[in-house]
């Protein structure tokens, strides 16, 4: 075999285990890239687009083989994605809790309150840190939209799949309601 088929086969191999890595811990490997996504000079982007050109650049003047230094750029691109999920999970965990959380208050509320949008409102000052910023616009919305808009709103908001299962929940309850 030649060294470029050996070098085809390599960077193939790194590929897949990095996507293996990326489904196993449920990241994207590409975050934030996409419709609307902003870069700014001087963020965590760079010092990666930094380190992997000086990763390129080690490896392709020791070893002599440019594919190796592209695979090592690509290498030290990805690793912090697929290493450094944590901070990530520990968000949507406190955003699931939160959901979770000020669910129970709306419950809770209802009784005291006379219906549902009034819940929703006294629940606005008291609402998990997590999600406080999406509920104080869910409060804004109710006083120009009618509940079930200013819900579905709310949820393309949290665009999480716990707040979606809320918010289904509590259109059909305003619907039933109305």
């Amino acid at each position: 075999m030649s060294v470029l088929v050996i070098a085809a086969l390599a960077a193939g191999a790194a590929l897949g285990l990095l996507l293996v890595a990326a489904g196993l811990t449920g990241r994207p490997i590409l975050e934030g890239v996409g419709a609307g996504a902003q870069r700014r000079v001087g963020g965590p982007g760079t010092a990666r687009v930094a380190s992997s050109v000086a990763a390129f650049i080690v490896v392709w003047a020791v070893t002599g083989w440019f594919v190796g230094g592209v695979l090592g750029a690509l290498t030290v691109a990805a690793l912090p994605g697929v290493l450094g999920g944590k901070s990530h999970r520990d968000r949507e965990i406190a955003r699931t809790e939160a959901i979770a959380s000020w669910t129970e208050m709306i419950r809770d509320s209802i009784v005291a309150a006379s219906g549902l949008e009034e819940a929703i409102i006294a629940t606005a000052n008291v609402a998990p840190a997590p999600i406080a910023p999406e509920v104080r616009t869910l409060v804004r919305r109710l006083e120009h939209q009618p509940l079930p808009d200013a819900l579905v709103a709310f949820g393309n908001d949290l665009n999480h799949p716990s707040g979606d299962l809320v918010v289904a929940a509590l259109v059909i309850a305003a619907r039933m309601e109305a």
